[in-house]
């Protein structure tokens, strides 16, 4: 494949110190990739290769290396390599008061190992994954701009599963997450330690509906006002939907959002949605 991108913007300034007028910033990007994959036997593997040519950040290539073993019909271990590029969007060079025209890109580098059970009426999976991430874009409270920690790490655990009989269905799965900054050993900002997710389904054919159940452990952020950290309670948060089959083609769906009107926060000092109901209609040819 091959991808080409054009963006441009405007900033009044970039910095506390500029002394305004109208900047204008240009950026072009052009892409390609190629992915293999094969199968023999019991052995996957996948093989994947990206270039990016950025007109002002520089170039990067990546790639990804998978590979799964088939112990049997239902078991499968998979091993993944892979490292990223991600150039610093126009906010975080440019926003007027916050962006930092000196930034440099973010490079990372992650591994995962995992364990899958596909089964007739139910399926498991289970991974540790680490990512090192060198130049993370992230909020500088001594400059309060955007900044890059030399060093970063994320290490965790994923198990997950679900289970069906009939029209029921059950499903769940919880992370463990240590994300820290590797050179002062403190953890990222908004960065949950443990989330927990949980789904029951129960579809009978012409209509179905649903409950769904989301638990975000406490997490580090920067008080709006003072700029020092503090920790956001962790929070609950339910969503009740349902759909109707009018017909082959034409579905009425609903649902609603914080079904318990929860009042949390994922930003220190910006508020988030209370109770929301959505109707749509889905149609398809």
């Amino acid at each position: 494949g091959a991808e080409y991108l054009r963006q441009s913007g405007e900033s009044t300034s970039y910095d506390t110190t500029a002394s305004g007028g109208t900047q204008r910033y240009q950026r072009a990007v052009g892409s390609g990739w190629v992915g293999v994959t094969g199968d023999h036997g019991r052995h996957q593997l996948q093989a994947n290769v990206r270039y990016d040519q950025y007109s002002d950040t520089g170039n990067a290539t990546n790639g990804l290396l998978a590979y799964g073993y088939r112990i049997d019909t239902a078991w499968r271990l998979t091993a993944q390599l892979s490292n990223a590029f991600r150039a610093p969007s126009f906010n975080d060079l440019y926003f007027p008061y916050f962006g930092n025209s000196d930034l440099e890109p973010e490079r990372s580098l992650s591994g995962e190992l995992g364990l899958r059970y596909v089964g007739s009426a139910a399926s498991l999976r289970a991974a540790l994954f680490r990512t090192d991430t060198r130049d993370l874009i992230n909020y500088d409270p001594a400059t309060m701009r955007a900044g890059n920690i030399d060093d970063a790490r994320v290490t965790g655990f994923e198990l997950g599963g679900d289970w069906r009989s009939g029209p029921w269905r059950i499903g769940a799965n919880a992370t463990l997450l240590r994300a820290v900054n590797d050179d002062t050993g403190e953890r990222l900002l908004r960065r949950a330690p443990w989330l927990v997710n949980l789904a029951l389904d129960y579809d009978p054919g012409p209509w179905s509906t649903g409950l769904e159940v989301a638990v975000v452990g406490p997490r580090d952020d920067l008080d709006i006002n003072t700029f020092e950290r503090v920790q956001l309670a962790s929070y609950t948060l339910v969503r009740l939907v349902g759909a109707w089959r009018l017909s082959g083609n034409l579905t009425l769906r609903a649902r609603v959002e914080n079904l318990f009107d929860t009042d949390y926060e994922s930003v220190s000092g910006y508020n988030t949605p209370p109770r929301t109901a959505i109707v749509g209609i889905n149609l398809r040819y």
